[in-house]
């Protein structure tokens, strides 16, 4: 509330206007003098938000053959197969087979293969090489529906390198699994380049295994979430390429 002040008449001029001064100025508040910039909000960073997309179309034709180069049976009627870069599923022992290939596009005429893992007859991930080489910033693919649709993951980014760069999985349950993406290259002998992830909510997102990447890593099998084992090969530089 403001105050009013009443000043004697009989007082000079002088003595009013420095009990005047004297009130507004304790009447003003005092602030400290701060020498910052101008705050401004920090930018945001778009984050992409990955939604299930549906199955790329099919790509061979009702009752043809099928050359699987990988097959993997989860029961003994139900299981995944992979031909190329097209992913199937069987659910009659591998009598047919339905195409449920995760819809990504590659260079046309391109050599395409395809790196997955399979925990049940509904989860399933895959990761591509082109002409044999899976880009740094390659995504994991992923479903829970059997390859109706597929989600992809977020880039890699990963720093395997070589002539030659494939993966390969380990999968303990539906939301935790590990990869390794692994490079070879010959120089004066053969060496191996490896770069290795885990994933604990399936697929969705994958952290960096901070670790060596030179060494030449054959393999690996975890246990559990903490427990696992790689395998080192010891052969030498002039081993053969790859090993199997």
């Amino acid at each position: 509330m403001s105050q009013i002040f009443r000043f004697p008449l009989q007082l000079p001029l002088f003595i009013r206007t420095t009990i005047l001064s004297l009130i507004l100025i304790a009447a003003t508040p005092v602030y400290p003098y701060v020498n910052a910039q101008t705050p401004y909000p920090p930018a945001l960073t778009p984050q992409a938000v990955s939604v299930p997309l549906p199955a790329a179309a099919p790509r061979f034709k009702p009752g043809a053959s099928i050359n699987l180069d990988h097959i993997e049976m989860i029961t003994r009627m139900e299981g995944w197969g992979i031909s190329g870069g097209s992913v199937l599923t069987t659910v009659d022992s591998g009598n047919t087979w339905r195409e449920g290939t995760p819809p990504q596009t590659f260079p046309l005429g391109s050599e395409i293969a395809a790196y997955g893992a399979f925990f049940d007859i509904h989860s399933a991930w895959i990761i591509y090489a082109t002409e044999g080489q899976i880009s740094p910033g390659a995504s994991v693919w992923f479903t829970s529906d059997s390859g109706r649709t597929w989600t992809p993951g977020p880039a890699l980014n990963h720093q395997a390198y070589g002539d030659r760069v494939w993966a390969k999985f380990t999968v303990l349950d539906a939301t935790h699994l590990w990869l390794m993406i692994r490079g070879v290259y010959a120089g004066a002998g053969t060496h191996y380049t490896h770069h290795l992830f885990h994933s604990t909510d399936g697929g969705q997102t994958w952290a960096s295994f901070d670790s060596e990447r030179s060494g030449d890593y054959t393999g690996m099998d975890f246990a559990d979430v903490n427990s696992g084992i790689r395998t080192l090969q010891t052969t030498g530089a002039y081993a053969g390429i790859p090993p199997q």
